[in-house]
């Protein structure tokens, strides 16, 4: 994948008020889906609007895992987005890590899961998905992005744990930083989140990573330090775990940098 240098702003870019109302109604809509299924289990892996992301609102039934795109509707009719770019990367992310793009109509007289599939979307067709016909028990090795997320999952707890304050975050692969965060002097801060498997060497690409820390620092709100933070996986069978395994991981490790220019 093309590595891709953003800059994430103090609390992310704005999101459009349109936006996060079809976030709501999604999120509401699919949670309600999940309590009429009191025998089974639904779990969020992300249900908060980010940016730049793929999907803000991403669940998992047992091997299977779903990314959902809320779409706005008028009369009987899918409004194709006029950027679909947010689209086009579910579609992509979806196809790299083995997950089920969908996309969420939204309007005031969705029934059931209202799930339809975003690639068939499209070309113009409407399939349904069910996610209880999809997920099944059989083993599924997490993706790369999976094993990503976990990884700034984990270190936005341990930041969480040390009372700091995160003000945005981000977790597609090949986009660097993965985390701003205030430090104990109040300074906005970044972190670069790699996951390296227990024992195994650890790799980072130093001169870019230095170059963006450079980039970020020469804005003012940028007062802070660089910091990358290294996840170590315990990975005894040398692959992925699959996915609803247990994970053994070391504490992760945050180192402050220095910015050379």
């Amino acid at each position: 994948m093309k590595r891709e240098m953003y800059i994430i702003r103090e609390g992310n870019p704005s999101i459009p008020e349109d936006k996060a109302e079809l976030f709501y109604a999604a999120a509401i809509h699919l949670q309600e889906i999940f309590r009429t299924y009191p025998e089974r289990t639904f779990l969020w892996i992300k249900s908060k609007m980010t940016n730049p992301s793929f999907s803000d609102l991403i669940f998992s039934y047992k091997n299977a895992i779903f990314a959902v795109l809320p779409l706005a509707t008028e009369n009987d009719s899918i409004l194709y987005p006029d950027d679909d770019r947010m689209l086009k990367s579910l579609l992509r992310m979806s196809a790299e890590n083995n997950l089920v793009p969908c996309i969420f109509p939204v309007h005031e007289n969705a029934e059931g899961w209202n799930l339809f599939d975003a690639a068939a979307f499209t070309e113009n067709k409407l399939n349904p998905i069910d996610p209880v016909h999809i997920g099944t028990d059989d083993e599924k090795k997490m993706s790369s992005w999976e094993m990503h997320d976990f990884a700034v999952q984990t270190v936005m707890r341990e930041l969480e744990a040390q009372g700091k304050k995160i003000e945005s975050y981000q977790t597609i692969p090949g986009i660097d930083p993965q985390i701003f965060f205030r430090d104990d002097d109040g300074k906005l801060s970044w972190i670069t989140v790699r996951w390296f498997p227990y024992g195994k060497e650890e790799y980072w690409n130093d001169e870019f990573i230095e170059m963006m820390d450079r980039n970020i620092s020469s804005h003012p709100e940028y007062s802070g330090y660089p910091y990358r933070a290294s996840v170590l996986i315990h990975m005894p069978q040398s692959h992925n775990p699959a996915r609803g395994s247990a994970i053994t991981i070391e504490d992760p490790v945050i180192r402050k940098q220095s910015i050379n220019y």
